[in-house]
Formats: structure tokens, C-alpha cells, sequence
């Protein structure tokens, strides 16, 4: 049967050129597709697929979340992000939920069967431009990182940050290096992975612990009441049908919820609410 996959994406368009696509493959077959992350963490739990290729916007819970409970639940299964948007909130976060690779959907075919093929064989994959994403946002962020948070890497590790540092290429650094193009650009990959990525989630669990500290967080008695149904898994029109008002309605006060927590998806809001004892457990 060979990879079995699980597609998640609320545009049944994208689901269905992606199946398409995947069927002509031989190694690979789609078992199940989802419009929505509830119906993915279900899925998955249901099916076990070998991956999953998870939109991140989408309706009642965002892929993040779904990506955080299913590998959560079954840390085997590999989950590649796929998104309309390269923003380096949502890719940092999706890699921190447990995907392991991330791709724009404005991408070619080709790779998306790289990046399953590269995920499947124990691999992280980032696009040439998520991946140049990561290096701009860790270059400006670099003093706030510190030179101490270094000392892991080895010395051609090292060099090849320094280099990007300074703007050059992967060429530039090669020549410099000595050495192939490919193996340059196998040093910047697992400078990424292996150093970029965990320093920037790091940096900005700090950033959000800090802004945290000394401040006294309130919610009113409504969005407490729609962060608990959040909890319980609804959707924003599962929550407008329950508690009676609109979903537009709902939907002011998930943001105004964000707001008040610092929070940049439902299950950091969730997590914030219950270590403040805005709501219970």
C-alpha cells in the first residue's frame, strides 16, 4: 500500500488536486481527507495514516492545534504544514506543534512529493523560501539570542552562521568553505533545523512569558463562557448555535480573547486561561 496519507484542507479543490496528484504516484495512497481539524485529529486517531498533509487555517480548530494533539497522540506520524501564507509566526509555530516539514500551496508538485519523501525517510523539509524566512528573522533576532546558545554547533556550523550573518549566499559560502554547494547548503539546512528554529521558539516564549509577568489578566463572563466551549473542541459555529449569537460575534471575542492573553492560537489561549485560573481545567 505504501504511504498512506491523510489529507486536511477545508478547500475541496486543494484536497482533491492533491489526491489526484498523489494517486499517480506508486508509493503513495490517500486514505481519508478532512475539511477541518477536528475531523483530522478524529481521523488520524481512527486511521493511524503514515502522514499528513495539514492546511493551517481552517474552520472550528486551526491546524496548529489539530497538529499539537495528534502528534501529541501518536508521535509517529509525520505531519507536513501546508499554508496559503509564508509568515514566520505560523511556520515557527506549526514546527513547534510537530510538524516536520512546511510548504506553501503555490508550490510545485514535485515538491510536495519531495518533502513526503524527505519526512518520510526521517527528514525535516522547508521550502527554499520558508527556509531563506527563518535565517532573515534569525540574523535580526541574533543579539537577542546571544553567541552562548552556540556552543553546540560545530566549527563549520559555526562559520556557515557567521557567513550568513554577514548576507552571503550559500555560494559565497562554499567557496569560503571550501567546499560543494550541496554541502553548504546541508550545513544551512541543519543550522535551521538543529540551532534556528529552536533558538526563535525559544525567543518568543520569552517574549510572551515576559509580557505576562506583573499583569493582571481578566476576561469578561462571555468569553470565558466561549473559551470554555473552545476547550471542549466547538467550532465558532457550533459556539454562535449554542450560546445564541452570531458567528461574527463569536469571532470578536475569540480575538479580543487572543488579545488579552498574548495568545496566537486557541490551545495558548486555553493554556494561559487555565494558568491564570481564568477557567478550569
Amino acid at each position: 500500500m505504501g504511504i498512506r496519507i491523510l489529507l486536511a484542507d477545508d478547500h475541496k479543490l486543494m484536497r482533491e488536486g492533491l489526491r489526484t496528484l498523489i494517486a499517480e504516484q506508486p508509493d503513495m495512497s490517500v486514505v481519508a481527507e478532512a475539511e477541518d481539524g477536528i475531523t483530522a485529529v478524529r481521523l488520524a486517531a481512527e486511521l493511524s495514516p503514515d502522514l499528513i498533509i495539514m492546511d493551517i487555517s481552517m474552520p472550528g480548530q486551526t491546524g496548529i492545534d489539530a497538529t499539537r494533539q495528534i502528534a501529541a497522540a501518536n508521535p509517529g506520524v509525520k505531519i507536513i504544514a501546508l499554508s496559503m501564507h509564508l509568515d514566520k509566526r505560523m511556520v515557527l509555530e506549526m514546527l513547534g506543534a510537530g510538524s516536520v516539514g512546511y510548504l506553501v500551496k503555490d508550490c510545485a508538485f514535485d515538491e510536495v512529493i519531495l518533502a513526503i519523501h524527505t519526512v518520510m525517510s526521517n527528514g525535516v523539509y522547508l521550502g527554499p523560501r520558508t527556509a531563506d524566512v527563518i535565517v532573515k528573522e534569525y540574523i535580526q533576532n541574533a543579539d537577542m539570542i546571544g553567541q552562548s546558545q552556540r556552543s553546540n554547533l560545530s566549527f563549520d556550523e559555526n562559520k556557515t552562521l557567521q557567513l550568513l550573518h554577514e548576507g552571503k549566499n550559500v555560494q559565497d559560502i562554499a567557496a569560503y568553505l571550501q567546499i560543494s554547494v550541496v554541502k553548504a547548503e546541508n550545513y544551512r539546512h541543519q543550522l535551521i533545523v538543529k540551532h534556528m528554529v529552536p533558538q526563535l521558539q525559544l525567543l518568543a516564549g520569552r517574549f510572551r512569558d515576559k509580557a505576562m509577568i506583573g499583569q493582571t489578566i481578566s476576561l469578561t463572563s462571555r468569553e470565558k463562557e466561549i473559551l470554555m466551549w473552545v476547550k471542549e473542541g466547538k467550532s465558532t459555529w457550533e459556539i454562535s448555535s449554542i450560546i445564541g449569537v452570531s458567528k461574527d460575534t463569536v469571532k470578536f471575542h475569540m480575538k479580543n480573547i487572543f488579545h488579552k492573553l498574548n495568545a496566537s492560537s486557541r490551545s495558548q489561549a486555553i493554556s494561559v486561561a487555565i494558568a491564570n485560573k481564568l477557567i478550569d481545567l
